[in-house]
């Protein structure tokens, strides 16, 4: 008999170390790595929360709810407005300086929740950051609510967009050497 509940636990050990293990995500998601000097980009914030799903309890029923916290330097980048995207319904939202935070309700359990809209007002070469952490950080806001109805504890990923210099149009140096070559001809005839 020991035997065999030895077995059996050494082939569960075996199947559990060889699943790998998937978490649900709240990440932060740019369009673009990068945006030019006084340019505006949005950075979504996606849900991906497969596990969370059981069957025949709550397939195609999105209840993902959570609270969120991003935060940034104003010196780099200034917020201007936040949009949910349905099947999501907003609960709150609260811009403050450096900080945006998001409440929100029946958010589909892999998919955009919503969408973020920033400014870029830092010089090229800054490096905007842009972090995201549970707004409740002592006991965790987020809850499966049609399927298990029970509080999960997601992992969070950040992001970053580079500022870059906004390019001199082709136009432009063409025009400022056909005016160089009239000032040189001009000189020319007067001398």
């Amino acid at each position: 008999m020991k035997y065999r509940v030895a077995q059996c636990l050494g082939a569960l050990s075996i199947f559990c170390l060889g699943v790998p293990a998937t978490a649900a995500t709240v990440s932060l998601v740019p369009d673009s790595p990068s945006i030019q000097e006084g340019g505006t980009f949005t950075v979504s914030l996606v849900v991906d929360a497969p596990d969370e799903i059981v069957a025949g309890k709550n397939v195609g029923s999105p209840a993902i709810g959570g609270e969120i916290l991003t935060t940034f330097d104003p010196a780099l980048v200034s917020y201007d407005s936040f949009a949910i995207v349905a099947p999501a319904e907003l609960q709150w939202l609260t811009p403050a300086a450096g900080s945006v935070a998001v409440g929100f309700e029946k958010a589909a359990y892999v998919g955009v929740a919503g969408t973020f809209t920033f400014t870029a007002s830092g010089a090229a070469g800054s490096v905007i950051n842009l972090s995201l952490v549970d707004y409740d950080d002592f006991f965790g806001s987020f809850v499966n609510i049609f399927g298990t109805n029970q509080d999960f504890v997601p992992e969070f990923v950040e992001t970053s967009v580079l500022i870059t210099a906004v390019p001199v149009p082709t136009a432009a140096w063409l025009m400022l050497s056909g005016l160089g070559l009239l000032g040189f001809r001009t000189r020319r005839r007067h001398s």
